[in-house]
């Protein structure tokens, strides 16, 4: 076991030096690592599909033969790095604190510690002369910008996956088995006020003010007894105004929420439309709002022979 671990320390080494953010233009370096480690340490077919809006980066599907009924599943790309590290974000760092290990850098859990794994699992089966016929391995791009890449991959080539039963993600959860998919929504929020200059500021309608009555409101809805502890809202944009003496007469703003498998989307709409009414006609400011991506949540049978 010690040298399965001592491997899987080793090429997740290698895949937090390749930056892989989100961002980036281009993630080839990371495509070529990953095709290296299935065809060479693996022995599987693979398949590189660009991704149609980018030919850059890439979704990799890797098998023994076609008919696979278990998918392991990963992604290639990290969310941006950010500020605030204390640490090289490109470089695993190891710590010890009270007998247990960390290892700290961008993608270490989410989710080239899970890639690694993968690799590694499939290595260790094959080292013991398992039968790996029945498995296949997915790594997506695009997954931390809406899952794009995945859907892209859906489009043109779903038939890889007619003949699966199963599929696994090895996303971090603590060491827990999830048997569901949270859902979110993107909900594009805009408030139109009325402009004035400052001198007759009590003539105009503050939109920014506007917004903010309307997001004390979007936090209350969520907190009704079938959806307290179970939604999760976060403003993570918002812009309005133009210059400092002047009443702002616009401010938009883009709200995430996320929900778990026992909360219906279609509930969850509702909410925010009757918010969206009741707020038009008790305020001088006007609300509208909009969809922006909507992934709605997924239960699985726990009873599955895998």
């Amino acid at each position: 076991m010690s040298t399965t671990l001592d491997y899987v320390k080793t090429i997740l080494e290698q895949m937090v030096a390749i930056d892989s953010q989100s961002s980036k233009d281009s993630h080839e370096e990371i495509t070529q690592y990953m095709t290296s480690l299935l065809k060479n340490d693996l022995g599987l077919i693979v398949e590189v599909v660009p991704y149609s809006k980018n030919p850059h980066k890439h979704n990799i599907i890797a098998y023994k033969k076609l008919g696979f009924k278990v998918v392991l599943c990963g992604h290639l790309d990290t969310v941006d790095i950010g500020s605030g590290w204390t640490k090289e974000p490109l470089k695993c760092t190891t710590e010890v604190v009270d007998d247990k290990t960390y290892i700290y850098g961008r993608g270490t859990s989410d989710m080239k510690g899970g890639n690694a794994v993968i690799i590694a699992t499939l290595k260790r089966l094959i080292e013991d002369s398992n039968n790996i016929d029945d498995i296949a391995i997915f790594f997506s791009t695009e997954e931390e910008i809406g899952v794009r890449g995945c859907q892209d991959f859906m489009v043109s080539h779903k038939y890889f996956f007619e003949s699966v039963e199963t599929f696994v993600v090895l996303e971090p959860t603590n060491l827990y088995i999830g048997s569901g998919q949270n859902g979110h929504y993107w909900v594009k929020y805009t408030c139109h006020g009325k402009s004035a200059n400052i001198i007759e500021a009590h003539t105009g309608v503050n939109a920014i003010e506007g917004m903010t009555d309307l997001n004390c409101v979007l936090k209350e809805s969520i907190t009704a007894p079938d959806l307290n502890g179970y939604v999760t809202l976060n403003i993570g944009t918002i812009e309005g105004g133009e210059k400092v003496n002047i009443v702002p007469d616009l401010c938009v703003e883009t709200v995430y929420y996320q929900f778990g498998p026992n909360v219906f989307g279609k509930d969850l709409e509702e909410i925010i439309k009757q918010t969206i009414d009741q707020m038009n006609e008790i305020s001088y400011a006007q609300y509208e709002y909009e969809f922006v991506r909507n992934y709605l949540q997924l239960n699985v049978d726990q009873q599955t022979s895998y």
